[in-house]
């Protein structure tokens, strides 16, 4: 579907034919998002759960565009362990020990938040990013950390948003978790001869 965009986009000279594989990678993972993102507000329709969802990828998609961290190579792998990390966001909070999910989010908050000040930006092995950029996103990163905190600490002082709170925190203990995992990867990886 990419290259049929792009094709069109090239004949009615919107773009040059130089360009092409650039535009098509970014249609291809433009429409990818958009699958990924509405699968998740699908499972948040059929759960009762939509604005949950919404609040999960307002906090999880900054911090996880300049955090980084573990990708999988191909497409499908990443739509798969993506529906599956939404499976059990949305598990989480609508199961009857949702408040006691909720706590245990905030204390993994410990780890989570050091993790991502301390670990990000961790680029991809496919995707190296120059200095400047990475120096960029750390700045970003954590600028978005605390914006994201400071939500937190209101939503959770209003009170009776404890499932808001949940997909906040949960949002931020998911992009530590990605990132740990990227970065034990690519030490096991530069390990090995």
């Amino acid at each position: 579907m990419s290259k049929k965009l792009v094709g069109a986009a090239i004949q009615f000279g919107l773009i040059e034919v130089d360009n092409r594989n650039v535009y098509e990678y970014a249609v291809t993972s433009f429409l990818f998002c958009l699958v990924t993102w509405g699968t998740l507000f699908v499972f948040g329709l059929f759960t009762k759960q939509l604005p949950g969802c919404g609040l999960f990828l307002l906090f999880y998609v900054p911090l996880r565009i300049h955090a980084g961290g573990y990708h999988q190579k191909a497409m499908l792998k990443c739509y798969i362990s993506s529906c599956c990390e939404f499976l059990i966001v949305i598990a989480g909070a609508i199961n009857p020990y949702a408040y006691f999910f909720c706590l245990v989010n905030i204390v993994l908050l410990l780890y989570s938040v050091p993790a991502i000040w301390y670990m990000a930006p961790l680029p991809d092995e496919n995707k190296p990013l120059p200095d400047s950029i990475l120096t960029r996103n750390k700045k970003r990163t954590r600028i978005i950390l605390i914006l994201q905190l400071c939500l937190i600490g209101i939503l959770y002082l209003i009170g009776n948003l404890s499932l808001f709170v949940y997909y906040a925190c949960v949002a931020l203990n998911a992009v530590a978790i990605l990132l740990t995992v990227g970065k034990l990867l690519s030490k096991k990886y530069a390990a090995q001869p």
